[in-house]
């Protein structure tokens, strides 16, 4: 995963109210569970491909 940081200096006139620990976990893990469904997806989408086309 990569993470990337913003420093409050590059934002100063925008409100900045940041997410508690556990909001961040939270999303963390809604944000693993999408990708891990991403790549479930894209496995099923390989296998109907294959079975349109076989070789």
């Amino acid at each position: 995963m990569i993470y990337v940081s913003i420093k409050i200096r590059a934002f100063p006139f925008y409100p900045f109210n940041p997410c508690s620990i556990l909001e961040h976990h939270q999303i963390d893990d809604l944000l693993k569970a999408q990708t891990e469904r991403i790549e479930l997806l894209k496995l099923h989408k390989k296998g109907l491909l294959q079975n349109l086309f076989p070789r």
